[in-house]
């Protein structure tokens, strides 16, 4: 499901003033010298390098997915946001979310509309970050966002309305890693249309130890 969508900020000024909002974090790919994306995918796995500096690679499994983040030397305070409501369709209603700041597991979830039937169907996420190479036992600081404004220290937020504009998610930052060349964070991302509860569940049977490779 694209639903639920991770962007990875190597840099802000600070935490209130990172891009949240999906049309101003957009972000150019890293092209080749013959003009083209510098990504590769095979079965299983897609990579792509981002003009920031940051590398994204992906994997999945049934209901889990797997991403790992490779910030550049010069981030030192890495950030990723958790986009809840872009389903591409900008059709959310009713999302909610939670920030454990203990872990800085979110969970949450949305109703969207149906991409080629009649309806609308509940879905919900559950995203776990993991320091590969390296460990951390809580983001540094966290909070949600809304439109383009993170809010600090916030670790909830759940609106009701008939519109499908509002845009919402968290934003975490974590430590880097103490290898002077890089910093790469693991996400694992689980869904379910049960509750975040299941989503969680599932994420932890599939992928439990964040094994990429």
């Amino acid at each position: 499901l694209s639903n639920f969508k991770l962007w990875p900020l190597p840099e802000c000024k600070s935490f209130a003033s990172c891009n949240t909002s999906m049309s101003v974090r957009k972000t150019l790919w890293k092209v080749v010298p013959d003009g083209s994306p510098d990504d590769a995918g095979s079965p299983g796995y897609f990579v792509m390098n981002l003009s920031t500096g940051v590398q994204v690679e992906l994997t999945a499994s049934r209901r889990t997915a797997l991403h790992r983040y490779t910030f550049p030397p010069s981030s030192c305070e890495p950030r990723i946001v958790v986009d809840i409501t872009n389903d591409s369709l900008t059709s959310n209603t009713e999302p909610v979310i939670n920030v454990n700041t203990a872990t800085g597991r979110i969970t949450g979830g949305a109703r969207f509309a149906s991409s080629f039937g009649p309806g609308r169907y509940n879905v919900y996420t559950c995203v776990d970050f993991k320091g590969d190479g390296y460990n951390f036992k809580a983001p540094t600081e966290y909070g949600v966002w809304m439109e383009n404004a993170p809010v600090q220290n916030s670790t909830q937020l759940t609106q009701l309305y008939s519109g499908f504009l509002s845009e919402m998610g968290a934003l975490l930052t974590f430590p880097p890693s103490p290898n002077p060349v890089h910093t790469t964070i693991l996400a694992c991302v689980g869904v379910s249309f049960i509750s975040s509860d299941q989503a969680c569940a599932n994420a932890e049977s599939e992928i439990p130890n964040f094994d990429f490779d």
